[in-house]
């Protein structure tokens, strides 16, 4: 027709004669196409807070106590608005229409269904500038997401010196707290996991909607008692203690407590130091994520492979690769044999046969990318952090007013967290299912029914990962503050005002990490750019100064 083709040749002259040169003329041949003419992609986010608090407070009457009570009540409403997407199957409907869609035009199959046309009809062989805007209106897709979180809670607390000991007044700070987290988030419904299988909306992650609420209930009490007070070598001892419990709906009860001391032989100098053990339960995103579906990266890749080379640290290879043991250097698994037959309980007889049984199969090597579909777990257990630390304050015994204001604080500290929250990898799950280490009877256990294979190819088509108290963290360090200041009427200066110097010093010899504290030795990634396991930031530094 003389009509112009994108790549600027006649589509029916140029375009014959190019595909007619290829060796099979009638082979299937392929043009990628980028709508760009329907406008580009781009997301509208409204955030809308709010917070209401109220309280009371007094004194109770012949005590030095005080009291107080306190509600509040907040919510969050997060409203995401996505533009410019489109729907794979109303896009293709319209593609496989005689002569691409030109002219299109349909009814829904109900009585109040919608109509929809496409002038132009969507060509891939023609400049998609060209497309109509009903094109655009038939196939276009705009979501909306909502996430509302809220909170409420209400506290009483009860603060003082009750009575007093010998070397001053025992502090008391005691109360009670009950607060509930609750989400609801919604999905847009066209692109939702579990249900829009067949109404694709192309470049997003299908989500399912969720909601949750969570609870605790706690009380707790903090001591303060002077041990020791302006005595020789004894400017001050104190004792501080304090225990809380809680009671989560999700993981139960939870104690915590501390117990800290600090010692003053004279008014310009004191060591203080701790231990105390602290928890975190999961939050509402751990327990309560919705179904998403994302793209993830397995360093380890499939195991069902009878070539597979990888050998994580931990584990060694895993794989269905039968182990050579003529060859000293062989990468194989000893029992290569029991994961291959787990393998195939896991496809159907076609996929097997077309798995294992296809001469020109070339089985991977290496890791790879894999969909997962990622989802809170209900069964979490608090994590748990112990801390010690022992440190000194040196306030400057001089008089003169050029050092009268300089003092100098060094601490170090030692934290250990145990059964960190984290969410698995797409590797965490292939372990589970595939290694000795977590399936010595090779059986098809939980972790295996979260391996989705294609029933026709035996590929890993989908792999369910959730949050999991696998993590670990190990790290020490010492922080060091330096503070100096003079007033300039002091030194003779006639003008109001002062300077005033700080320094800020922290030295980290130690940042080690583990995503699976069972197996996987601690890595430290201290000075380096690794790292971000258990929600810890990567790339910790090993000195930092800040003046």
């Amino acid at each position: 027709n003389g009509e112009k083709g994108w790549f600027g040749w006649n589509k029916d002259e140029q375009l014959e004669a190019l595909l007619n040169s290829r060796s099979s003329p009638t082979a299937d041949y392929r043009v990628n196409i980028i709508p760009t003419s329907f406008g580009r992609r781009r997301t509208e986010n409204r955030n809308q807070t709010f917070n209401v608090l109220a309280g009371f407070e007094g004194e109770i009457p012949g005590t030095d106590l005080t009291w107080d009570v306190v509600a509040s009540h907040g919510q969050t409403t997060a409203k995401t608005n996505q533009f410019g997407y489109t729907s794979f199957q109303r896009w293709r409907t319209i593609m496989l229409a005689p002569n691409f869609g030109r002219n299109f035009a349909v009814t829904a199959d109900n009585v109040y269904g919608a109509t929809a046309t496409c002038e132009t009809g969507l060509s891939p062989l023609i400049n998609p500038e060209d497309y109509s805007q009903d094109c655009r209106l038939a196939t276009t897709v705009d979501l909306q997401l909502e996430n509302r979180v809220r909170q409420y809670y209400v506290e009483a607390n009860m603060h003082g010196g009750p009575f007093g000991l010998p070397y001053g007044e025992l502090l008391l700070a005691a109360g009670a707290h009950y607060r509930e987290n609750s989400i609801d988030f919604h999905a847009d419904a066209s692109s939702v996991e579990g249900a829009t299988f067949y109404e694709t909306v192309t470049g997003t992650f299908p989500q399912a909607s969720t909601s949750g609420t969570t609870n605790v209930k706690e009380i707790y009490g903090e001591l303060l008692i002077p041990l020791l007070n302006d005595l020789p070598f004894a400017e001050a001892l104190n004792l501080e203690l304090g225990y809380r419990f809680s009671d989560y709906a999700s993981v139960g009860a939870v104690h915590t407590y501390k117990i800290n001391g600090e010692y003053a032989p004279f008014d310009w100098l004191r060591f203080r130091g701790g231990y105390q053990k602290a928890s975190r339960a999961p939050n509402l995103g751990e327990l309560f994520t919705a179904r998403t579906q994302t793209l993830q990266n397995s360093a380890d890749g499939d195991p069902c492979s009878i070539d597979l080379r990888t050998r994580p640290f931990g584990y060694g290879n895993y794989s269905a690769n039968p182990l050579d043991p003529s060859n000293p250097d062989d990468v194989g698994n000893p029992d290569a044999a029991q994961v291959r037959a787990l393998c195939e309980r896991m496809m159907t007889p076609e996929a097997v046969a077309a798995y294992y049984n296809d001469p020109d199969r070339v089985f991977p090597q290496l890791g790879f990318s894999v969909p997962a579909l990622e989802t809170g777990a209900r069964a979490l257990q608090e994590e748990t952090a112990t801390t010690y630390t022992i440190g000194g304050v040196v306030q400057s015994p001089s008089d003169s007013p050029w050092l009268s204001r300089l003092n100098l604080a060094v601490d170090y500290y030692n934290v250990t967290i145990t059964d960190g929250i984290d969410l698995q990898g797409p590797d965490s799950v292939l372990r589970q299912c595939f290694s000795r280490i977590f399936n010595p009877s090779y059986e098809l256990n939980e972790a295996c029914q979260r391996i989705r294979r294609d029933d026709a190819t035996g590929a890993i088509e989908l792999i369910e990962v959730n949050y999991a108290n696998l993590g670990r963290v190990e790290t020490s360090g010492i922080d060091a503050n330096l503070n100096w200041s003079v007033r300039f009427a002091d030194v003779g200066v006639p003008v109001p005002g002062r300077v005033n110097a700080s320094v800020d010093g922290a030295y980290i010899p130690a940042f080690k990490t583990t995503p699976d504290q069972a197996v996987i030795p601690l890595t430290d990634y201290t000075g380096s750019t690794g790292g971000g396991d258990v929600g810890t930031q990567a790339g910790p530094f090993e000195w930092k100064l800040l003046v």
